[in-house]
């Protein structure tokens, strides 16, 4: 089965938070995902989750033969406990999926334009402090209506509220013919408008 490779380009409007599971600075509970070489990243596991629920919603709207079954293309969904749907045991056989792809990266031209305004903000700030925003957020208790005890998370925010960021990618998918791969490339681009 031939592998077909699209160019894609996703725009965000920030603040927005992909976390990782890096520590970050002393004090700072989340920090932004970002690859080896440190540029701020939409994970492609994350990506590509957006596509299957976008593409599970459209499917079943959609008419029977207008949009193909996002399993078949997909793979099947994953159960949450630890396995997958057509394998329960949770081993490591092969899960069939036909849509490939790496994380997205920002675009260096907003990468730059954050570091701009890092270091702006940097030469103002005292020694010590960090390289980006940070913003706060509370767990309320539900019964008080006030903070939850020992419920403050720290979150990183390099992003600006209302500014635009592009992250550029890949996806790469196989298809059997030339009808189905325009069916999967269309429900890929009508997956990430919906989503």
């Amino acid at each position: 089965m031939p592998l077909y490779r699209a160019e894609v380009t996703i725009t965000m409007l920030g603040p927005l938070l992909t976390k990782s599971s890096a520590p970050g600075a002393y004090g700072v509970d989340s920090v932004c995902a970002r690859s080896a070489a440190g540029n701020f990243i939409l994970p492609w596991t994350m990506v590509k989750g957006r596509i299957r629920d976008a593409w599970r919603e459209l499917y079943s709207l959609a008419e029977p033969q207008s949009f193909p079954d996002p399993a078949a293309v997909l793979g099947p969904e994953v159960d949450g406990e630890g396995g997958n749907r057509s394998n329960p045991e949770g081993n490591f056989s092969r899960y069939n999926t036909r849509l490939f792809g790496a994380d997205f990266v920002l675009k260096e031209e907003d990468r730059t334009r954050l570091l701009a305004l890092a270091r702006e903000r940097n030469e103002a700030a005292a020694p010590g402090e960090r390289l980006y925003d940070t913003r706060t957020r509370i767990s309320q208790d539900p019964h008080r209506h006030a903070a939850s005890e020992d419920m403050l998370q720290v979150m990183e925010s390099p992003f600006q509220a209302g500014e635009k960021y592009v992250f550029e990618g890949a996806v790469e998918f196989q298809a059997a013919t030339e009808l189905e791969r325009d069916n999967i490339k269309r429900a890929i681009v009508k997956s990430l408008h919906w989503a």
